[in-house]
């Protein structure tokens, strides 16, 4: 899915816009022009970004953008211990929403991203809440809540060694989610057993 934004003095390439592009759906009208919505065409991706660079439409490739985005969210992640091998990214049924596929050697994980997920607004900190980011710090082994807004949060729990951080982490009742490297070294994420189960034990 991409968006244009075509300007009023533009309008007499619509004609042309609307051959090139037959799913092109008008969406916001603003002052300076009209926001409109479509999808490129197997076959016809290079004619069609041609033809938007030769009239200096505007537009946004929002698959394109999701794809990289998780691409470089995912470098060097781990999932359950082991590292990503293969990396999916296709469009969901809902507009601008895109289903994320993560492969290892062992398993392979389903993500659904909504549209607010490119816009990294602060809607992003409610499904990780919960979740408990572990790192070193000092010599010691820190864990601390998630933060989707790039603000240090200040350590929840603090222990001497991983293995006591882990039995920690096991008592309050929460399991490995991913591992990510960080400036610090290698950082876990782990979510709480009832958001794995649904609630059930």
């Amino acid at each position: 899915m991409i968006e244009l934004f075509l300007y009023h003095h533009q309008r007499d390439v619509l004609p042309e816009l609307q051959t090139l592009f037959p799913d092109l759906e008008a969406e916001t009208w603003r002052e300076a022009g009209v926001c409109y919505r479509a999808s490129f065409t197997q076959g016809q991706i290079m004619r069609q970004i041609q033809f938007l660079h030769d009239h200096g439409i505007r537009y946004i490739d929002h698959h394109h953008r999701c794809e990289k985005r998780v691409r470089a969210f995912f470098q060097g992640v781990q999932v359950e211990g082991l590292p990503i091998r293969e990396i999916s990214v296709r469009p969901a049924t809902r507009p601008n929403a895109h289903a994320v596929i993560l492969k290892t050697a062992a398993t392979q994980v389903w993500l659904f991203l909504p549209p607010e997920w490119l816009r990294l607004d602060a809607q992003l900190d409610a499904p990780c809440a919960r979740w408990l980011c572990v790192y070193p710090r000092d010599g010691r082994v820190c864990a601390a809540q998630t933060s989707s807004d790039e603000r240090q949060r200040p350590p929840e729990h603090a222990t001497e060694t991983m293995e006591q951080m882990q039995q920690w982490l096991s008592e309050q009742g929460y399991v490995l989610a991913l591992r990510v490297p960080a400036l610090c070294g290698m950082a876990e994420l782990y979510r709480p057993w009832d958001e794995v189960t649904g609630g059930k034990s």
